[in-house]
């Protein structure tokens, strides 16, 4: 029987840092939960510059197995989302990075050149969203405001007075804040009018190779009094957010995003009073949200373990941490056949949830990314994973402390047939089988 504060130690890594390592486990089985949402919650971007925004030749690539190098395109929407990719694999500090990726869906914005949501946009976007990822939510709320890719994509950089778009208020109220039934239409169209004033500006280039900056001209904006969520006055932009920001839905439509992002999609009520609890005390504080949700006794508990499934992104994130792989170019292409195109959601409503991504496109490309990187890891071994066929030891290399009873003696049976074949074949076999369970599917 598996030890239960390793198992619980492995289930929070699972939620919160795309699966614990072997070291993980033996670190803070001896610290201590506690200690290990502490370590988690407390982390920070890094400081002076980040991967999310550097060329391709910048990040040192070039490790064993890599398929990027210096010679690739930078300006590519592949590369970009590669650099992306290999952000979330080699973060020290991966809540950021997941606290990354869930505010990428849930301010949801979808490349369009055309339409100036280009790599540049949004590469600057999610520098800011890993900026604010573990801060303030009302801060991160008001940097997206200010953000081209997000303005252009919810037609708010050509929002002026006498021709309110509506867009942006709705989804700022509907999706990002208050959720449905906590507004009217006439408080859309009074945000609206409130979010007047901006446009872009070009900056430099020529033709299709222009670029623009979103600008604020008071001039543009609707100045004139209105009334929002029963409040009025004469308000900005951004003096709008914190009326939004002060409904009492608020707090609340933040924390069960993070609940069920984290902990369960249903039956969480305790939770999300907790987590809103929590906001509301730490002036939006995201850590502060996260460090309550982690420590609350449903998070804890063993029913609620194994039963999200996890993102493509976390999948094959979480495979390539393991294996300490590094081919980030080949990683995004999975990524995306399993229907998670970085930069691309489908739409402002962001990537599908839970048992959506359980179909025969995404299952076939979750296994023909395990098949990849598991015959790249018996080419190319890494010290992270075992050297041996220890079956427990191979289980804690990707992230978990226990597997079904089915999947052991299916993996045992595979050894067993397998014995005589070459070293590079029972270790490819044994990486594909074990990352295309349903134990490594679920968090």
């Amino acid at each position: 029987m598996a030890d239960e504060t390793r198992s619980l130690i492995a289930h929070l890594f699972r939620r919160a840092a795309f699966g614990a390592r072997p070291a993980d486990l033996d670190t803070y089985k001896a610290r201590g939960y506690e200690a290990a949402v502490t370590d988690l919650t407390s982390a920070r971007p890094a400081t002076g510059g980040n991967a999310g925004t550097k060329a391709v030749s910048e990040l040192g690539v070039g490790n064993t197995g890599s398929d990027m190098g210096a010679a690739s395109d930078p300006g590519s929407l592949h590369d970009a989302q590669a650099v992306w990719v290999q952000a979330m694999v080699g973060a020290k500090a991966p809540l950021v990075e997941r606290m990354t990726l869930f505010y990428a869906d849930h301010f949801a914005t979808a490349y369009n050149a055309r339409d100036r949501i280009d790599l540049r946009a949004l590469n600057a976007q999610l520098a800011t969203i890993r900026k604010h990822s573990m801060g303030s939510f009302r801060d991160l709320l008001h940097a997206m405001l200010d953000d081209l890719a997000l303005a252009c994509y919810l037609d708010n950089d050509a929002n002026t007075k006498g021709a309110p778009n509506e867009n942006l208020a709705r989804e700022l109220m509907e999706l990002f804040v208050l959720g449905r039934g906590n507004y009217t239409e006439t408080d859309v169209r009074e945000v609206a009018r409130s979010l007047t004033g901006y446009t872009l500006q070009q900056t430099g280039g020529t033709g299709s190779n222009r670029t623009y900056k979103l600008v604020y001209e008071p001039a543009r904006h609707d100045a004139g009094s209105k009334t929002v969520l029963g409040v009025t006055g004469t308000f900005s932009p951004h003096q709008v957010l914190d009326v939004i920001l002060r409904h009492p839905a608020a707090p609340r439509f933040v924390a069960g995003k993070l609940v069920a992002h984290f902990l369960a999609p249903t039956n969480a009520t305790s939770a999300v009073d907790d987590v809103a609890e929590a906001l509301v005390a730490n002036s939006w504080n995201v850590s502060a949200a996260l460090r309550t949700l982690f420590m609350t006794p449903m998070f804890r508990s063993s029913s609620v373990r194994d039963v999200l499934v996890k993102s493509p992104a976390e999948y094959v994130v979480g495979l390539m941490r393991a294996l300490g792989r590094t081919e980030y170019k080949r990683a995004a292409l999975y990524i995306e056949n399993a229907g998670q195109s970085l930069f691309r959601p489908p739409n402002v409503g962001g990537w599908p949830v839970g048992t959506e991504w359980l179909n025969a496109g995404s299952m076939l490309a979750r296994y023909n990314a395990a098949a990849y990187f598991g015959r790249g890891h018996a080419g190319s071994p890494s010290p992270l994973a075992p050297a041996t066929f220890d079956l427990p030891a191979w289980v804690e290399t990707f992230g978990m402390t226990s597997i079904a009873p089915s999947t052991q003696s299916a993996l045992e049976n595979y050894m067993q047939n397998m014995a005589s074949e070459s070293m590079a074949t029972k270790r490819a076999g044994l990486v594909t089988m074990l990352a295309t369970t349903p134990d490594f599917n679920l968090a």
